[in-house]
């Protein structure tokens, strides 16, 4: 009973929280429906409908603190616990604890012997809080049964009242294990000096089995001495725990570094090159929350001695320490003979800093013979504190391959302060130096950068270097919002920039798409140098607007280079597909085109994007030419397939006269698998016998019933009771919980006669929730478990008709959840099959 209490009175504290309703005091009106509450209260049963408890609780809960109508609801409550069911009281401690007073402490008390609603009588008066509703409960200590005394505890140790302390030292020496045990726990919550002199004293006396209890008790006192300053009374009990204890030494020490930091160092070293290898890792776990360099120093003399685990610990405590007077040691340990400490040395010096560190990790990411090592230094480089006018200074002085490393970890580390640095090493005659600063470039250089950028394009000597500047330049041009401002340096440099040089920037005026821009590139197309011809030809692919695609129509079929050809076309469509009306666009460019492929790639395209009957019109009007008629045909299908929900009965006349025109194997079946299922809600069986439910005590899925073999799906079996099945007859399914009740793990068998003017191949179609069982005239045709919803065309199973009457039957079987089927049969295309004749018996 008071598992349902509990849960009802969180119901109605979880409806609280979401009711906005306030009722600033009480007046007449809302004192007499308070009243009235109280009466429906008193004899109030779960299943009732509980709404007027919340509205009770709206009114208590949001009542003013200084209200003078407090005392009258306090009584009106304390009244209505005479005579209530257990129900009733648990609701009213409820609002007892929020308006209660001194007052009501008597009428509460007396609940505390009550096993059912002790709880809630302990939840009132541990709210209300006074000396007067905790003495209560301390009064009751000794009359309550035993299973009772342990709430008492838990309540008043929980908020520490003092007087029960002697209680607790009386009760933790009782026979009652439970009962020893709380109130062990309550003099652990209670604290202080006595409950610890006590604990002690008990330690000596109780059972083994609460040896443990009285160990934990004596760790909250410590806790709650060392959280209120008193840590030599807590680090005296958390030495002694780590001292005797097994199961808590860990504890112990972790005590004792919060208490003592200062003198629990040189405990925490013993304990790391102890015996202990538990109590060694948590140890060298604790030392990352003590400061100073005499810890640093203290670890870093121990690395040597201890074995390769706790080296390995050692060496990451370190690291998060972030004492940069351990960097030295942790060199060192870079070069150890095992990887696992080699790895994390490397991890560790990310969390320090200076010189030191940052050589010793560039050295480490450069390693190309330990691709790990590499990674996980590189992941250093990039969280190191402190580092980057070291690692310009490295890219600037350092050899190539360390020049590398730096400028690589200076754009992982995002160092905008260093794009001056890399600018100038863009310029170096180092190769790997100049290549790697012109990476780097383009992820550190910012708008304001962007001159420099462009004019490392137009300046640069070596050919092989353009695609790194260009790229570079491209990833600077997106950090600019504005349009114009990504176009006008870029126009500005044009003039000056040679044949060689001036291809980058004409590509990149695609990045800004402005009129301007476009003007740019339109002149560009008419230079006498091929690679500038191309250069714009690129530019006017990648336009991020409509406004390039009359500039690229000529060129698709004009353009000098079957490259330039294909890249204007490609361009074109991707505009085209991008802008507000694709259609039209692609539309009128097929209009323009002479060669079969153009003709071919566009209306392939058609067919992807397009989505109205002017685009069939369109296609279906290419299927007299033998060259385009199959991939026209194709697109026909994927526009009717995309017009086929809207316009069912159109696209149907569409795809029959694709069938009807184009003879291509492949678009056939396209347009008969999207006609096949235009129609695959129609044709099912609604005329059906049925039999059922077929159930079983011990089946416990499912899965079990469909295995299992049930009357009618033995051979020979008779006198069976089929019925007609006349519930349940939807559009197409057929829901049989309608026939048979909302039943699980059962199932049920349906049988329809089918007449056929001829022997023939057909294909018996189903769904089903959950599984089914197929059998044509006696022969099982399908079988596969599966659960899920019942979806028509689910199964696909071909078969045989005879000439004349045929019986297809089928098991149903549900798991959980809904229960339904859906059949028909149909040509082995899956097309409609004239002349059958269908019959329930």
């Amino acid at each position: 009973m008071n598992d349902r209490l509990s849960t009802c009175i969180l119901a109605f504290a979880i409806s609280l929280s979401v009711n906005p309703a306030c009722t600033t005091a009480a007046d007449p009106e809302t004192l007499k429906r308070i009243d009235d509450q109280l009466t429906q209260l008193k004899d109030f049963e779960f299943g009732q409908n509980g709404n007027f408890i919340r509205d009770l609780e709206n009114t208590i809960f949001r009542l003013p603190v200084d209200s003078s109508d407090r005392d009258v609801i306090e009584k009106k409550l304390v009244d209505a616990i005479e005579g209530a069911n257990n129900i009733a009281r648990g609701v009213i401690c409820r609002q007892l604890r929020v308006i209660g007073t001194d007052r009501c402490v008597s009428s509460i008390a007396p609940l505390l012997s009550d096993l059912e609603v002790s709880p809630f009588a302990r939840y009132a008066l541990e709210g209300i809080g006074s000396e007067a509703a905790l003495n209560a409960m301390h009064e009751a200590l000794d009359r309550v049964p035993g299973q009772l005394q342990i709430g008492l505890l838990n309540s008043l140790s929980r908020v520490r009242y003092e007087p029960m302390r002697a209680d607790c030292v009386r009760l933790s020496k009782v026979d009652d294990f439970q009962i020893a045990s709380e109130a062990i726990r309550a003099l652990g919550r209670l604290g202080g000096t006595e409950a610890i002199d006590s604990l002690r004293q008990l330690q000596g006396e109780v059972s083994k089995k609460l040896e443990q209890d009285v160990e934990l008790a004596l760790l909250a006192c410590a806790d709650r001495a060392s959280s209120e300053g008193e840590s030599d009374s807590a680090a005296e009990v958390y030495a002694s725990i780590f001292a005797k204890s097994s199961t808590n030494r860990i504890a112990g020490l972790r005590g004792l570094v919060v208490a003592k930091p200062e003198q629990s160092v040189g405990i925490l070293m013993d304990a790391i090159s102890g015996e202990d290898s538990r109590l060694a890792a948590s140890a060298i776990r604790m030392t990352t929350s003590l400061p100073g360099k005499t810890v640093t120093s203290r670890c870093v003399d121990l690395l040597e001695a201890i074995a390769v685990e706790r080296k390995i610990l050692l060496i990451k405590a370190l690291g998060i320490r972030g004492d940069d007077s351990a960097v030295s040691a942790i060199n060192v340990a870079t070069q150890h003979p095992d990887s696992a400490v080699r790895l994390a040395a490397v991890e560790a010096l990310g969390g320090l800093s200076g010189s030191e560190a940052v050589d010793t990790l560039i050295r480490a990411a450069a390693d190309r013979n330990d691709q790990t090592v590499s990674r996980i230094a590189r992941a250093s480089l990039r969280r190191i504190a402190d580092a980057d006018s070291h690692l310009v200074s490295l890219a600037e002085n350092g050899n190539e391959t360390v020049a590398v490393e730096a400028m690589r970890a200076l754009a992982s580390r995002k160092a905008s302060s260093a794009t001056a640095a890399v600018i100038k090493l863009a310029q170096s005659s180092s190769t790997p130096k100049r290549r790697a600063a012109i990476e780097t470039l383009g992820l550190l250089a910012d708008p304001g950068d962007v001159k420099a950028v462009i004019d490392l394009a137009v300046e640069s000597k070596v050919t092989d270097d353009q695609p790194k500047i260009e790229q570079a330049l491209g990833r600077v041009l997106l950090k600019i919002s504005s349009a114009e401002d990504r176009a006008r340096p870029l126009l500005k440099a044009l003039p000056k920039a040679s044949n060689e040089n001036r291809g980058v920037l004409i590509r990149q005026l695609s990045k800004a798409g402005t009129p301007e821009a476009l003007k740019a590139v339109r002149e560009s197309i008419k230079s006498t140098d091929p690679a500038t011809v191309t250069s714009a030809v690129t530019a006017l692919a990648n336009w991020p607007n409509s406004s390039a695609a009359n500039d690229l129509t000529p060129l698709i079929e004009g353009a000098a280079s079957s490259e330039q050809r294909k890249q204007a076309l490609e361009g074109y469509i991707r505009i085209a597909t991008n802008s507000d009306d694709p259609s039209r666009m692609l539309l009128n460019l097929l209009k323009q085109m002479t060669t079969v492929d153009n003709r071919k790639r566009i209306v392939n395209e058609i067919g992807l994007t397009c989505e109205s009957f002017e685009a069939i019109d369109v296609t279906q009007s290419l299927f007299s030419n033998p060259q385009l008629k199959a991939v026209a045909g194709i697109a026909t299908v994927r526009i009717a397939y995309k017009l086929r929900r809207q316009y069912k009965e159109d696209a149907r006349k569409v795809l029959l006269d694709v069938r009807a025109r184009v003879d291509h194997p492949d678009v056939q079946k396209r347009a008969l698998d999207v006609l096949v299922d235009l129609d695959k809600y129609e044709d099912h069986i609604r005329n059906w016998v049925a039999i059922g439910p077929f159930e079983d005590k011990k089946i416990t899925s499912g899965e079990q019933s469909y295995t299992k073999v049930f009357a009618p799906e033995q051979p020979d079996t008779s006198g069976l009771d089929w019925k007609p099945l006349t519930l349940g007859i939807g559009s197409w399914d057929i829901n049989l919980e309608a026939a048979f009740g909302a039943k699980d793990h059962c199932s049920a068998f349906v049988r329809t006669m089918i007449w056929s003017p001829e022997t023939q191949d057909v294909q018996v179609e189903g769904g089903a929730d959950d599984a089914l069982k197929i059998w044509m005239n006696g022969e099982q045709i399908h079988e596969g478990w599966r659960t899920g919803g019942c979806a028509p065309r689910d199964v696909l199973v071909p078969a045989r008709l005879k000439e004349g009457w045929n019986e297809l039957k089928l098991k149903v079987t549900d798991h959980e959840g809904g229960w339904q089927f859906g059949c028909r049969v149909r040509n082995t295309d899956g097309t409609k099959i004239d002349g059958l004749k269908f019959e329930a018996r």
